[in-house]
């Protein structure tokens, strides 16, 4: 990999991210203010095998389970959580080892926002997809930067996106 030193998320001065793909014939993504990388997104193996994220802290990896969620892992193997889609309702729900739960879901049919909230519904990510500059906006309040795998959180709803995009 050709990524540079990434920056600790505490190091955010701002609630607007990007998600942008700095080199148009690979498919590695990056979480930055401009400024600064907080985070990366890879695939790693042949036809596209496991999704990997990269902050400061640790490498998560994301495999498809076979009832259609996902598994979300660190590299020594231990689960950090899973997804389940539940089908038609338009919601995704992250539920971490420690018992934190999340929602993802589109708030309106009209528009290519999504959001992730709390158990309480209190948004704490929105994303907006279908942008004409190919950079996906990504606000936040700052209560979010404090989850524990806030980074994690973004590119979680990236890779559903993208999977939802290309019919998986």
């Amino acid at each position: 990999m050709d990524y540079y030193a990434l920056a600790p998320v505490s190091r955010l001065k701002t609630n607007e991210l990007w998600i942008i793909q700095p080199k148009w014939y690979k498919a590695n993504y990056e979480l930055t203010d401009n400024v600064f990388v907080y985070a990366k997104i890879y695939t790693k193996g042949f036809w596209q095998g496991t999704t990997v994220f990269e902050t400061t802290d640790e490498a998560l990896s994301i495999k498809n389970l076979w009832n259609g969620g996902l598994e979300i892992t660190r590299s020594d193997g231990s689960i950090v959580g899973t997804i389940e889609r539940k089908l038609l309702s338009g919601h995704t729900k992250l539920i971490l080892s420690d018992g934190s739960a999340f929602t993802y879901s589109a708030p309106s049919v009209w528009k290519g926002e999504y959001v992730w909230k709390d158990k309480f519904d209190n948004e704490l990510i929105r994303l907006m997809f279908g942008s004409l500059s190919g950079k996906v906006p990504v606000t936040f309040n700052k209560r979010a930067v404090g989850i524990p795998y806030f980074s994690a959180l973004v590119f979680i709803a990236f890779k559903l996106n993208l999977d939802n995009s290309e019919g998986g």
